[in-house]
């Protein structure tokens, strides 16, 4: 069985007392992580794409199915190239901040 650990950063949302509440109250283990320390995982510029593609219209959802429809059409039309560039970025990611000795760098 594998031993999971959630990685979150310190974004206040994440620290609030409902969300620890909730991750306790499922035995979720979570590392300590700072906020605003350099992100090298790609998923947050895919969700960030894929976010911009679902709301292009300025469209507001009124039912969940609704906006679960909308994301699941954006995923399965998003090109492998966009998910590629993102993964190709990963050596040049790593580079910046090892060049700003952890700091904040432009990714």
């Amino acid at each position: 069985m594998a031993t999971w650990v959630f990685q979150q950063d310190g974004a206040s949302m994440h620290r609030s007392t409902f969300t620890r509440s909730w991750l306790t109250e499922r035995s979720v283990r979570t590392i300590d992580w700072p906020a605003k320390s350099p992100y090298l995982n790609i998923i947050q510029n895919i969700w960030g794409i894929m976010a911009r593609r679902v709301y292009a219209r300025q469209r507001q959802f009124d039912k969940i199915a609704q906006l679960k429809e909308v994301i699941e059409e954006v995923w399965a039309t998003t090109r492998c190239e966009v998910l590629q560039k993102q993964y190709r970025s990963i050596p040049r990611c790593m580079l910046a901040v090892l060049d700003s000795k952890g700091r904040a760098t432009k990714y």
